[in-house]
């Protein structure tokens, strides 16, 4: 008969015990970062829904959620490109959400303070990391194929694009300028308005036309102030066509009309 020493007995226990616990503690760090990954685009999915149904301004507790996914999706590691950028174009729908809600009052005083410093924020980090493969994708598809994006995300590259200030997203801006959401069109009018363009002083002056004769909605305060800003150069086409636009406005019977004429 063979007679086993207790504490041989323990100490191979406490031996395999050690073992499993060691396993499963590499199967977690295995695990974890992927469960992280996976929670980040959850709670991003969620944090979307709740701006875009919320009929007042965002909590506290929404606001410090939000600035933190954007903490965490700025020193994200090991994600790979589609997840990243689909993560790159859910921030750009809070930003884009921002401002819709800025414009119909649903978000006011420091609520709307608190909401426009995370876009600021959100639009700082992308620019500081977006990489040429995306910036090019928004600037030739997100705008000019309006159908395949929600107004929200248009919206939000309309107002980052306003600033990167290249011919391709200046030209994404000006096509953005007809969008077929309200919102989008005011979104890109405001963030080209201001850049010494030819292409910008013509498209600018057909909107005004377009907006006068009842054809278009957009807001005009962005057209007006950019010809107050920027001076088409001497002897250009756009000067002509500004000079025959406040000529034939100035004696209109319209005094709203003959008003925007001698500010400009």
């Amino acid at each position: 008969m063979i007679e086993l020493d207790p504490g041989s007995i323990t100490d191979h226990m406490n031996t395999r015990t050690w073992r499993l616990c060691s396993s499963a503690l590499a199967v977690c760090l295995l695990i974890s970062p992927t469960l992280a990954q996976d929670d980040i685009d959850r709670r991003l999915d969620d944090f979307i829904k709740a701006q875009s149904v919320a009929s007042g301004a965002l909590t506290t507790e929404q606001l410090s959620e939000a600035n933190r996914l954007l903490d965490e999706v700025s020193i994200g590691f090991n994600v790979a490109v589609e997840t990243e950028q689909k993560r790159h174009l859910d921030l750009l729908k809070i930003v884009g959400q921002a401002r819709i809600r800025a414009w119909t009052g649903l978000s006011s005083g420091h609520g709307l303070e608190r909401e426009e410093e995370l876009s600021e924020r959100i639009m700082g980090s992308l620019r500081l990391r977006m990489s040429e493969t995306f910036r090019e994708s928004i600037q030739s598809e997100v705008l000019l194929l309006p159908r395949l994006s929600p107004p929200e995300l248009r919206a939000g590259v309309a107002l980052l694009l306003g600033t990167i200030e290249d011919e391709r997203s200046t030209l994404a801006l000006l096509y953005a300028t007809h969008d077929l959401d309200r919102d989008v069109r005011d979104c890109a009018a405001e963030s080209v308005a201001g850049r010494d363009s030819a292409a910008v002083h013509s498209t600018f002056l057909k909107l005004l036309i377009s907006v006068e004769a009842g054809e278009l909605e957009l807001t005009t305060m962005p057209l007006e102030r950019h010809f107050q800003e920027v001076t088409p150069r001497a002897g250009s086409k756009g000067e002509e066509l500004l000079f025959e636009f406040i000529r034939a406005r100035l004696t209109a019977n319209d005094w709203r009309t003959s008003s925007r004429a001698i500010s400009m």
